[in-house]
């Protein structure tokens, strides 16, 4: 997983005191920025002010006062994360209208998230997370590539970036870069190879060794045909059997469907 840092000194508020809404301001907080929280519970409030140094204030997130009194109209990043899909993109909504810069919600209901495009641009949220599709997204992909360390996505999934181990009888090995075309005919590019602790970025000279691990990229289509050519093709998951009707359940089945494999709910 690729994780991005906000840059310091940045003034941002964070609605919800939840373990998402704590791991957010704990992980902020290391950096010069002025994070303000706004929790309902004036019992949590407190409890997160004894231990993290950041500002708080107790009251409804969806409240204009209450945003006001935040001083949203000088926030350069504003997060709801709370348990309420409703609180979280009206809270966006005001603070927003109210000068916020940059606005992220926390939307986890299927109905909003299938209107994902729409809600957002009606509504004027730059970004809208959903903690249960992203889940079952990086499940997905574990499934097309069950065999691969890494697996990281760009371009909204048009692009693919996967990570192999390079094993002794690997159409890989001993491959020098420049044969790469000839010998698989695919448009993908070895991004990166590690070999023990050294990291390469590989010339067409570089010659692929056992034990390295080898990160190649493009369009998932090529991607998913390299990877197969690799002689994993034979082990391809084509059934899987889930327990419990989650969200997470919900997008999970969606996407497995759409990849021809054979779906049990339980």
């Amino acid at each position: 997983m690729i994780y991005y840092k906000l840059e310091v000194d940045m003034n941002i508020i964070i609605v919800g005191a939840g373990k998402v809404g704590e791991y957010l301001f704990s992980d902020l907080n290391t950096l010069e920025n002025d994070i303000i929280l706004i929790e309902k519970s004036n019992t949590i409030l407190n409890d997160m002010l004894s231990k993290y140094d950041i500002m708080g204030i107790c009251g409804n997130a969806a409240s204009y006062d209450t945003l006001e009194k935040a001083g949203v109209s000088n926030a350069d990043v504003f997060i709801s994360v709370t348990e309420s899909d409703e609180i979280n993109i009206i809270s966006c909504m005001f603070a927003k209208k109210m000068k916020a810069k940059y606005t992220i919600a926390r939307v986890r209901n299927p109905e909003y998230s299938e209107k994902y495009d729409f809600v957002k641009e009606t509504l004027g949220i730059d970004l809208m997370i959903n903690p249960e599709l992203v889940t079952a997204r990086d499940i997905s992909r574990s499934l097309k590539y069950p065999f691969a360390h890494s697996v990281e996505t760009f371009a909204d999934g048009r692009v693919k970036l996967v990570g192999i181990s390079v094993g002794k009888n690997s159409p890989l090995n001993n491959l020098k870069i420049l044969d790469l075309q000839k010998v698989f005919n695919h448009q993908i590019l070895i991004a990166i190879v590690q070999r023990e602790n050294d990291i390469f970025i590989p010339s067409g000279n570089f010659i692929i060794k056992e034990n390295d691990k080898v990160y190649f990229t493009g369009m998932d289509k090529y991607v998913y045909k390299f990877y197969n050519k690799l002689g994993v093709e034979k082990k391809k998951i084509e059934s899987v059997c889930i327990i419990g009707g989650s969200k997470i359940a919900y997008y999970l089945i969606s996407n497995l469907i759409y990849e021809n494999i054979n779906v049990k709910l339980i």
